[in-house]
Parts: structure tokens; sequence; C-alpha cells
């Protein structure tokens, strides 16, 4: 009897060490995988991208799995500043703080099911110069684009995303059109 205790004590004690393992694992590797997606972004939109912080939890509303997205920012690219010398490089979007709730089960199945997303301090500027660009002209594809598409050969799964609730706190937006002298701040 005293064995069969001690093998029990010790799986017990070896999953315990192994939960603990792979949450500090996933704290350390958080924000470097948040840095090397927002590089890649950045490279592939020739834009300032950064995030101030990721965290990843399964206990902060267990049973779902949360995610803490602190300091998204996604500024003007070179092309605005080059067109548009006389108008400050500037913060297209900013979002304070993300935090996302999905259910932790899906995840496993290779689905995201977002039960809820909240974003708080949100900041949007949107400009149209007298030329009729605007400061998020490279963010869409024009037909001169000759930007070369490179064709992925592997068969990947797609991810399915289904969105049950959003909630938007401290939203302002900034619109500037000089064509036609227009200006509007919604907050």
């Amino acid at each position: 009897m005293k064995k069969a205790l001690k093998i029990f004590l010790y799986f017990i004690l070896s999953i315990i060490v192994l939960v603990l393992l792979l949450i500090v694992i996933a704290k350390l590797a958080e924000n470097k995988i948040a840095h090397l997606v927002t590089d890649k972004i950045e490279e592939e939109i020739k834009a300032p991208v950064n995030v101030d912080e990721v965290s990843f939890s399964l206990l902060r509303q267990f049973p779902h799995a949360s995610i803490k997205i602190s300091g998204l920012y996604l500024g003007a690219n070179d092309s605005v500043a080059k067109l548009h010398p006389e108008v400050p490089a500037d913060t297209i979007l900013y979002l304070g703080d993300i935090y996302l709730k999905v259910k932790t089960k899906a995840l496993f199945d290779n689905k995201i099911e977002v039960l809820g997303v909240k974003i708080e301090d949100v900041d949007v500027k949107y400009d149209i110069f007298n030329d009729g660009t605007t400061n998020i002209d490279f963010l869409i594809p024009t037909e001169t684009d000759t930007t070369e598409v490179v064709e992925d050969t592997v068969a990947s799964e797609p991810i399915n995303a289904l969105l049950k609730q959003l909630e938007l706190q401290n939203v302002n937006v900034h619109y500037t059109d000089d064509s036609t002298d227009t200006r509007a701040f919604i907050h």
C-alpha cells in the first residue's frame, strides 16, 4: 500500500512540476513571440508596429484561456512622410489594452473560439490629404502594386474564429480631410 501511495504522489508531483514548467516557458516566450510577429508585420506593411507586452494565461479566466495585449501601435509608413513631408509621422492606430477570452478546448482543435474581446484606450487617426491620398493607403493593395507574391506550397488548415462579445472603452477617432477642409473628433 505504501508503494502505491508513493507512486501516486510521484505521479501527482510530476504533473504539477510539468504544469509549472510549461507556465514558466510560456511566460518567458510570450513577449519574444510577440516581437517576432510584429517584426514580420513591419516588414510586410513597411510601417512601424509595436506591442509593449503580451500575456497568456490559462488561470486568469479559468476554464477559459485569456490573452492580454498591451500597447499595440501602428504608425504611418515612410511613403506618407515622403509624399507629405509637412505632416508629422504619426500614430494611425493605438490600442491600449486588448483582452481576449478564448475557449481552451478549441485551441487544441486548431480553432479559435473567441468568447469575448475587450479593447480599452483606442486612438484612430484617419487623414485625407489635398491630393486625395490618405495616411492608410499603404495598407490597401493597388493594381499597380508590384509586390511579388510567393505561392505557399504547404497545405494548411484554416483557423476558424468566432466572436461572441465585443466591448470598446475610451475610443477616440480623429478625422481630417484637407481636400474639403473637414475635421472631426469622436470620443
